[in-house]
């Protein structure tokens, strides 16, 4: 299934995305609030394979895209992520520092939104970001996410952070959705 906005397609990862995948993920600038990273090729190699295999499971409890431009140029990757059920799924995304602060990310994320309120019926859902990266959660106020609150977390990789929560329903997406950049 692919996605598709003005600029760019959200697709289905496949192995021959590895390169691309690599590009992004061994940057520090790139992973630096991510619970991942910087990745070594294998590192990048046996997550697209990861993400490969759970996209064709059924039931899916995650939908992850590549993200790319209209031309094919790989960008980013996003997704949605039902691993904490009973809980709302949670959006997330990440773009190769070379497209930051050109509205690909708010582009994808909306598409996104779209996706899971009007064909996996969500009745809400949740982004997180770490509290710092103000790029995130601008991001998720323009696609019309509310803050929620923000509280402490220890993550393997990056120790004791604060993480700011951002939710949306589904009520309020259909409200405010006219409003969401696209």
């Amino acid at each position: 299934m692919k996605l598709a906005t003005k600029r760019l397609i959200l697709r289905p990862f496949t192995l021959d995305d590895v390169d691309a995948v690599q590009n992004y993920s061994s940057k520090e600038s790139v992973t630096r609030y991510m619970m991942w990273g910087p990745n070594k090729y294998e590192d990048s190699k046996r997550f697209v394979t990861l993400v490969v295999t759970r996209n064709n499971e059924t039931p899916r409890d995650v939908y992850d895209f590549i993200v790319t431009l209209k031309d094919g140029t790989v960008i980013g990757a996003c997704g949605i992520y039902f691993d904490e059920y009973p809980k709302p799924p949670t959006l997330g995304w990440v773009f190769d520092d070379c497209y930051w602060n050109q509205g690909y990310g708010t582009e994808a994320a909306a598409a996104l939104l779209a996706f899971a309120f009007n064909t996996l019926k969500v009745k809400s859902v949740l982004a997180t970001c770490d509290a710092e990266n103000v790029g995130s959660a601008r991001v998720m106020e323009k696609i019309g996410m509310r803050y929620v609150e923000t509280r402490p977390e220890e993550l393997p990789k990056l120790g004791k952070r604060l993480t700011s929560v951002y939710e949306i329903t589904a009520l309020e997406y259909k409200l405010n959705k006219s409003k969401v950049f696209i």
